[in-house]
């Protein structure tokens, strides 16, 4: 079977599709970040945590 040639697209759905993708790449490597942010921020708050633990020198409690 042959498969039609595709539809012309003309300068507008160029653009629109080159908005598109750079849209797609910049939202996912914003993500990425704070998904990398924000495991960074965990690390540091547990570090803190057994910082504060052996300072005191009481164990934590568990919830």
């Amino acid at each position: 079977m042959h498969r039609p040639p595709p539809p012309e697209q003309g300068l507008f759905g160029s653009i629109l599709k080159a908005s598109l993708g750079a849209t797609a790449v910049l939202g996912a490597a914003y993500l990425v970040s704070r998904l990398r942010e924000k495991k960074s921020v965990e690390e540091r708050l547990a570090r803190l945590e057994k910082l504060a633990e052996k300072l005191s020198g009481e164990p934590k409690a568990q919830a």
